[in-house]
Order: structure tokens, then sequence, then C-alpha cells
């Protein structure tokens, strides 16, 4: 797929702010962030313009983080003499976006995941219909839920209800307000600590 490239101008901007954070300024990398975060997401947009059902529809955004996460970390890994700095970020993106949809590939045929349908199989099936037999299901929730934060039962009544939106948990959290790197920082601990309590009852396979 064709990309365009960033005007001249643009480019030695985007330049002098690499060399910025090289030197290790401290404001280098929110401006860099604010100016190629969009354009990064909408070449994502572009590249993979469909998303398989269940899968969060802010893996764009997610993609995107983690490529800048690891060019911020370690920007002397890019090198200005091979390519433009849109183009490596571009293809630092796509590989992430790619790593992400993998894994989330992986999830669906491999194990009962928390983040695609809640307590669902693929035959729509739920989760407790299956140990219904061993334990009322209003008993399973209680016991999965005895003890939880109030963050974590915010998290978990999206969960029962099939909601995977990152925005969506961490506006139930009460942490809208926050960048969106913390919030998904922030939301996957809470769903982690969720999907510890279900792997210890034998509700999901590690």
């Amino acid at each position: 797929m064709p990309t365009a490239h960033p005007p001249p101008d643009r480019q030695v901007e985007l330049l002098d702010l690499h060399n910025r954070l090289l030197s290790h300024d401290p404001v280098a990398t929110e401006e860099l962030f604010t100016i190629v975060a969009p354009e990064l997401e909408k070449h994502l947009r572009a590249w993979f313009p469909g998303l398989a059902v269940g899968v969060d529809p802010d893996i764009y955004l997610s993609a995107v983080y983690e490529a800048l996460t690891d060019y911020f970390k370690n920007p002397s890994k890019y090198d200005p003499t091979r390519s433009g700095l849109m183009t490596y970020l571009r293809l630092a993106c796509r590989r992430d976006m790619q790593n992400l949809l993998a894994r989330e590939s992986r999830h669906a045929a491999g194990r009962i995941s928390l983040e695609s349908v809640e307590f669902s199989l693929s035959d729509g099936n739920d989760v407790s219909e299956r140990v219904a037999d061993s334990l009322d299901s209003k008993r399973l929730v209680a016991d999965l839920t005895r003890g939880m934060t109030s963050e974590e039962r915010a998290v978990f009544s999206l969960m029962m209800e099939g909601e995977r939106s990152t925005r969506v948990a961490a506006e139930a959290m009460n942490i809208g307000h926050l960048v969106y790197e913390e919030q998904a920082k922030r939301v996957k601990r809470v769903k982690d600590r969720i999907k510890k309590r279900m792997r210890r009852r034998g509700l999901l396979r590690s």
C-alpha cells in the first residue's frame, strides 16, 4: 500500500525532534507524540482496514503506543541515513500491529479469553453453564467478586457484558482523564488480576 511521505519541512521538524530526544530534551517526547501519533493511527487503520469479531477496536492505538514507547526508550535505533522517521515509525507500528493481531488470534483459538467475549465459548455457551452442575452461577459470580476492589468490580461487570474497549473500562474506573497509554496500563493490571482469580477457580486456562 503506497503511503504519502511527509513534506520536506515536516521531515526536518521530525529529525530535529529526534535529535532532541537523543539529547534527552524533557519535552521532545510529548511534542513528537502529539505530532506523529494521530497520523500513525490513521496509517494503521488504512493498512489493516478490517478487524475480526471480538478484537478490541483500540488495538490500533495500542500498536501505536507500543511502537512509540519502544522508540522513545531507545531513539538511537533509528538511523536517519536509511529512512525518514515517519517511514521508520510506520514500519514499527505495522510490526506491532501484526504481533497484537497474532496474539488475539492465539487467544481466540487456544483458550477462553476474558478479553474477547467474557465468559463465553465460541458456540455461545456461557462458562457458568458449564459449571452449573457443581456450582450455581450466582454463587460463582459472588465467589469471583468477593474481595474485589471497586475498580475490579466495575471492569468485571463490563466483562460479563462482553465489553472489551479499553476506553470504556477506563471510564468505569474513573480514569478517563488520563492519557490513553496510562489508561491501558491500569486497565490491563485490573484485567490481569481478574484473570488470576479465574485461573485459581479453573475457569481460565493459563
